[in-house]
């Protein structure tokens, strides 16, 4: 989770989710609404030089113009709450446009109708997204993009005569200002400025049987806020070639705490407390060949530098495109890849036996990565491809504990440590992933993607063992029907699927009788992560009747989210308050019946 890039316009940014933990790449919920979304890129491994900062994925997403014609509006009401969006130009004549998305949601709604969600973490959250496209006469076009979104998840349970209530909260803005500008001929010049924030908080809260507050048993706050700005040069001198190249210059600010209760002296204890910033830059240069029709080279140099501790990183990469025939593509990648640390691995400090802070890890380098992929894409007609990859990576300077222990930093998912921790670790991912897919034609579509793949690593240790996101295989299966109704066809009813099958993530054994004794989860680090989850299984199921009119379309759906009502795992944990082994479950069925009208 640690190891994806995310872009928007361009521009890298945090990942766009919803409950997306500390240094994380991924989350919970997506902010972004499909109806904001464009064509966009995403590479799986040994991509081109001018994404950099990542090990094993880039996700670009673009957001779409608004319609610069006529001004468009949708609504769409339902029992998780509402959608609103709205496009359109700014003047007639002119070409510019904005497109605006609004969604809330909260899943409390449906327990206030009288439907008992069964599973924990129940969340609720809002996000805003907007774009605003302003082409000039003879400065160029300018884009203003952004995208916002706060998160809650709210639990409560008794412990030790006391009623503990617990709110995590995730909060993201992402605003950003695009410029692009032909230089000269076959020369375009692109810069971007953007400014993102992101809060993770989590808050206890202790209260006797009269509500009253007795103390607080843990208070985290979280906060990052990065400036970036990013010029880059794209030269097509001839039909065989390409040049691009270009600097990314980076503010990494941050404001950590981290308090909770001791209860043995009814006191508290501040563990983090730390706030500034550093700096980072890359720079990237990448040239495009093309031998003959068939045949392409892509090559190039990737270069990252974190001013904290003075680590850098020089990357070169190499693609090779060659289509064998009309139908038939076979691509192969090579490249040497780094990620930056989240910066509160860098920062997390101890107190000496003077008070003094020491931060262990302030010095430690990149992770790093060797990527090799070979991929073969067959095109099935008009309308349907078949595209199978085969990939390894080798991960190496991956940082372990500095002494012999199973600690590793590909195993974070979020947070951070103060265990000291030296660049000695590796590892490694190989497999193969199918992709079959049959696109929107004759109203529908097919989508079928599996994976295969082994994933391990060794610490300090030198003990060899599975990763926690070793689930060994993952399999997915979407598609959808409409069909046309109505005296001309102007009506439909259509239905869609998803399901996914996945191995379960792994975890590391809970020694019972420690954990009783301690009064919190114990795990067996000796044993790492050798116990695992049961394998993840969710289908969901959508229904839905759209009335096309002259000037409006109204649209009828209902979504059944986890149709099986299957209780995925979220987590296995000692609970004190139980004296056993609890697990906590991700929702079971729920039911989403929503109206949408468009005009």
């Amino acid at each position: 989770p640690r190891g994806v890039l995310w872009k928007v316009e361009g521009v890298e940014v945090p990942s766009p989710s919803h409950f997306a933990g500390q240094g994380a790449s991924g989350g919970a919920i997506s902010m972004l609404s499909a109806q904001m979304m464009a064509n966009s890129e995403f590479y799986t491994g040994a991509f081109p030089a001018d994404q950099g900062n990542a090990l094993s994925g880039v996700f670009d997403v673009r957001l779409r113009k608004g319609n610069y014609r006529k001004h468009e509006h949708a609504v769409e009401l339902g029992v998780l709450g509402a959608n609103l969006a709205s496009e359109g130009p700014f003047k007639k004549g002119y070409n510019g446009s904005y497109l605006i998305n609004y969604r809330y949601s909260a899943l409390t709604i449906l327990e206030a109708i009288g439907f008992q969600l069964v599973g924990d973490a129940i969340p609720a959250f809002q996000d805003l997204s907007y774009n605003v496209y302003l082409p000039t006469k003879n400065a160029g076009t300018f884009t203003l993009f952004g995208i916002g979104g706060i998160s809650r998840v709210e639990e409560e349970w008794e412990q030790d005569s006391a009623f503990l209530t617990n709110a995590y909260k995730t909060d993201l803005m992402i605003t950003g200002l695009t410029h692009r500008i032909p230089i000269k001929k076959n020369m375009v010049l692109q810069s971007a400025i953007a400014y993102t924030i992101t809060r993770n908080s989590y808050k206890e809260n202790a209260t006797d049987e009269n509500g009253t507050d007795l103390y607080v048993p843990v208070n985290t706050n979280f906060v990052n806020g990065n400036a970036r700005a990013l010029t880059g040069i794209t030269w097509k001198p001839n039909g065989k070639n390409m040049l691009r190249t270009g600097v990314i210059a980076s503010m990494l600010g941050y404001d950590y705490l981290y308090r909770f209760y001791v209860p043995d002296d009814s006191t508290y204890r501040t563990e983090q407390d730390s706030r500034g910033q550093t700096f980072s830059f890359q720079a990237y240069a990448t040239w495009k060949h093309r031998f003959t029709e068939t045949f392409s080279i892509i090559s190039g140099v990737h270069y990252l530098h974190l001013f904290l501790n003075s680590s850098n990183a020089v990357e070169p990469r190499l693609g090779l495109e060659w289509r064998i025939r009309e139908q038939h593509q076979i691509t192969l990648g090579f490249g040497l890849h780094s990620r930056v640390e989240d910066l509160s691995v860098y920062r997390a400090y101890v107190n000496d036996n003077t008070g003094n802070r020491i931060y262990p890890n302030e010095s430690i380098g990149f992770t790093k990565a060797a990527h090799a992929v070979l991929g073969y894409d067959l095109r099935i007609g008009p309308e349907a491809r078949l595209k199978t990859e085969v990939y390894y990576q080798y991960i190496y300077d991956v940082p372990v504990s500095d002494t012999a222990s199973s600690f590793s930093g590909l195993n974070f998912d979020n947070g951070f440590t103060t265990e000291p921790l030296v660049n000695e670790g590796e590892g490694f991912n190989y497999g193969i992933e199918i992709t079959l897919e049959k696109f929107f034609s004759n109203n529908w579509f097919a989508l079928f993607t599996g994976s295969l793949f082994e994933s391990k690593y060794r610490g300090a240790d030198e003990v060899l063992r599975d990763t926690r996101y070793n689930g060994n295989y993952s399999v997915s299966l979407n598609g959808g029907k409409e069909f046309l109704v109505g005296k001309e066809k102007q009506h439909a009813i259509g239905m869609s699927f998803r399901g996914t099958l996945a191995g379960g993530r792994r975890y590391s054994p809970i020694l019972l009788e420690e954990s009783m004794i301690a009064g919190f989860t114990v795990s067996d680090e000796t044993r790492a992560f050798e116990a695992q989850f049961q394998d993840y299984f969710r289908i969901d199921v959508q229904l839905y009747f759209r009335r096309n009119k002259k000037k409006t379309t109204g649209t009828w759906k209902l979504d059944i989210q986890n149709a099986t009502n299957r209780l995925n795992t979220q987590n296995i944990f000692y609970d004190a308050s139980y004296g056993g082994l609890r697990e906590s479950t991700q929702l079971g069925i729920v039911p989403v019946l929503s109206y949408k009208l468009e005009f």
